[in-house]
């Protein structure tokens, strides 16, 4: 076999997989990490744990139903787009939360912004992960969404961590520097479809039109 035709050592759509792993685990390990703000912000703002627990709720209801809005914009634009730039939302509204000043900008920055930068990144990296794979496709999304389960687990207590030993403004930051190094850079690596890169799904190699049809 020449060697333009061997199989690289590692195919590229592991590469998607674990983008997809990181874009899950900083999203997701970002919103759940919520639940260790509720009391800072509750003593600084003077509110109701009620009306600081439904900034969670915000955020939860954009990501889960922008799903159905950024899949069709992720055909449109390309999946790489929409998952850098819902992890730059991300990070960015974490950076905002930082320096709120009353319980409003914290719905603005938390709720709106990191909602909408998690609902535009989560459906967009699943679904370029399936595009790479046939017969390895249910273990790729399965690791690639697991990031969700590792990042509720991980990120919250390293959260309280930062709380404990920053502040809560100075741990809201850290995660924002968290989620572009790691969610942003990370989702740099995704791309659409192995026949970008002369490869058919699982790296098998691309039939001829002829094969293909």
């Amino acid at each position: 076999m020449p060697a333009s035709a061997q199989k690289p050592r590692l195919f590229y759509g592991w590469l998607v997989v674990a983008a997809g792993f990181a874009v899950t685990f900083v999203g997701f390990g970002c919103v759940y990490s919520f639940t260790a703000f509720i009391d800072s912000l509750e003593r600084d703002f003077g509110a109701s744990r009620g009306s600081v627990s439904a900034v969670f709720s915000l955020a939860a209801f954009l990501y889960f139903g922008l799903g159905s809005v950024s899949g069709p914009l992720a055909d449109r634009f390309g999946s790489r787009r929409l998952a850098v730039a819902g992890m730059i939302l991300v990070s960015l509204s974490l950076a905002a939360a930082s320096a709120a000043q009353n319980l409003g900008e914290i719905y603005a920055a938390y709720g709106l912004g990191l909602g909408v930068g998690v609902g535009l990144a989560y459906v967009p990296a699943m679904g370029a992960t399936q595009r790479w794979f046939l017969r390895h496709r249910a273990l790729a999304s399965g690791l690639a969404s697991s990031g969700i389960g590792a990042g509720t687990l991980a990120v919250p207590p390293l959260a309280a961590l930062l709380i404990a030993h920053l502040g809560w403004r100075e741990a809201y930051l850290a995660l924002g520097v968290g989620a572009a190094l790691i969610g942003a850079g990370m989702a740099l690596l995704i791309e659409n479809d192995p026949r970008a890169r002369g490869l058919a799904p699982d790296g098998d190699a691309l039939q001829s039109a002829g094969g293909a049809a």
